[in-house]
């Protein structure tokens, strides 16, 4: 038998086997978990890079919204000043537009009556005219 030539014998053969067996199954779970925990670094490296790019996003539209904002005070800022320092206009100034303004009005009314009155004019002319050349067409 294996003892007596000095061989294991099958307990001591079975046993290195499962020693064996546990041993690689060990290093299959240990290089598992360690592919497992390099994934894990790669996908929490991706969410960082993924979260410093929309950092620098919404910083680069904070900054564009707040230089727009002071943009828009400062136009506005210099709105209230133009009004401040613009002359008020008159109550006379404002009854002189309102009287300017209605004196046109009236002009402009009477121009396209006349021009209307001018294109009926020269409508019935054209009727006479046209009547008139019937008139003195040769008879048949």
């Amino acid at each position: 038998t294996a003892p007596e030539r000095g061989g294991l014998s099958r307990e001591e053969q079975k046993a290195q086997v499962r020693e064996w067996r546990e041993k690689k199954e060990a290093e299959r779970r240990a290089k598992e978990e360690e592919e497992e925990a390099a994934r894990e670094r790669e996908r929490q490296r991706r969410l960082s890079a993924n979260r410093r790019r929309d950092d620098q996003k919404r910083q680069i539209n904070n900054y564009k919204l707040s230089k727009q904002e002071e943009e828009e005070m400062r136009r506005l800022e210099v709105e209230r000043e133009g009004q401040r320092t613009r002359p008020r206009v008159s109550a006379e100034a404002l009854e002189r537009i309102r009287l300017r303004n209605e004196r046109q009005t009236r002009e402009r009314e009477m121009l396209l009556r006349r021009k209307e009155e001018q294109q009926r004019e020269a409508q019935r002319r054209i009727l006479a005219l046209q009547a008139h050349a019937s008139d003195r067409a040769p008879q048949a």
